[in-house]
């Protein structure tokens, strides 16, 4: 295993959510900064992370080796020891990736730096995915809808077709999650609003009037699949809300595609559960905190 089979970087400590909501942080280790050398002021310690990308013909067994580290010219050899196990792992066939897709400056308005960094920061972070093994991600399609014109929705589909084209081009080919709102329309609970100003009474007709030129347009601009999000984790009258607006999702469209998920929590078998009512509308529940018994009642009532 050569040296160059190594990326060396040091681990950067951020600010880091604790409590769910947001009033608690600390500092903690965050990113692997692809970097060899540090300032390293007295008093401060740093921390170092090795990589190795075993090359493909590599035997298995046990490699040594040896990493110096250098302060102020003086240098410290110290001993390495990796073991390559045998065999090799079979490439992920299902959807498995991670919450977001990007590091972004966030909130940079009309900066044309700022998106055009955020643009190279997403193909940088997709091409990273892909070389760890993942499969999916969240965050994309970002559309914006712009309500009805002549009897037909409105979208701007600049964003997302170039978004999509970047996911095909770092080598993605499964289903993706849209977990941030859609542009010009709630998609959590009911838009009422919304509805009437495109000339609707029915919910579920609306629903079905926005979306079918959209998933036309999925299929001939050749986007990844999308699972459109309805909830992130809703509780009290929000929950109620929430299964509403997934029912008449569901109505609008039984099968699917579209495909419509939602984040929710349930244990048990209680079929009157207000999350498992939730998770009884949507095509595939995303499912957090969950037990044996909750999942086999989903699977039961079809979910």
């Amino acid at each position: 295993i050569p040296a160059e089979a190594i990326d060396v970087g040091f681990v950067s400590y951020r600010l880091s959510r604790v409590s769910m909501e947001g009033s608690i942080y600390t500092i903690a280790p965050r990113i692997i900064m692809p970097e060899m050398s540090v300032s390293m002021p007295a008093g401060v310690t740093r921390r170092f992370w090795l990589t190795v990308k075993v090359p493909a013909g590599a035997a298995p067994g046990v490699y040594t080796g040896a990493i110096e580290v250098a302060v102020n010219g003086h240098a410290t050899s110290l001993p390495l020891e990796f073991e390559v196990l045998p065999g090799v792992l079979d490439p992920v066939d299902v959807p498995a990736g991670s919450w977001g897709h990007t590091i972004d400056t966030p909130w940079y308005g009309n900066d044309p730096k700022a998106a055009a960094r955020n643009r190279l920061m997403a193909q940088k972070s997709l091409a990273k995915l892909r070389e760890y093994g993942f499969t999916t991600f969240s965050g994309m399609p970002a559309v914006s809808y712009g309500g009805f014109k002549g009897g037909k929705p409105v979208f701007d589909f600049s964003r997302p077709d170039e978004q999509m084209r970047m996911a095909r081009e770092a080598g993605f080919t499964m289903p993706v999650t849209n977990y941030v709102r859609f542009g010009g329309l709630d998609l959590y609970y009911k838009d009422e609003k919304a509805m009437k100003a495109a000339g609707f009474s029915d919910y579920s007709e609306f629903i079905k009037a926005v979306w079918t030129p959209l998933q036309r347009h999925s299929e001939e601009a050749d986007w990844l699949p999308v699972y459109w999000n309805l909830a992130d984790e809703p509780i009290g009258d929000n929950l109620t809300r929430s299964i509403e607006n997934a029912a008449a999702y569901r109505k609008a469209f039984p099968q699917g595609p579209p495909f419509f998920t939602g984040a929710t929590s349930f244990r048990g078998d209680d079929g009157d559960d207000p999350h498992f009512l939730l998770s009884k509308e949507l095509h595939a529940a995303n499912i957090n905190g969950h037990d044996e018994p909750g999942i086999n009642a989903l699977h039961a009532a079809g979910g």
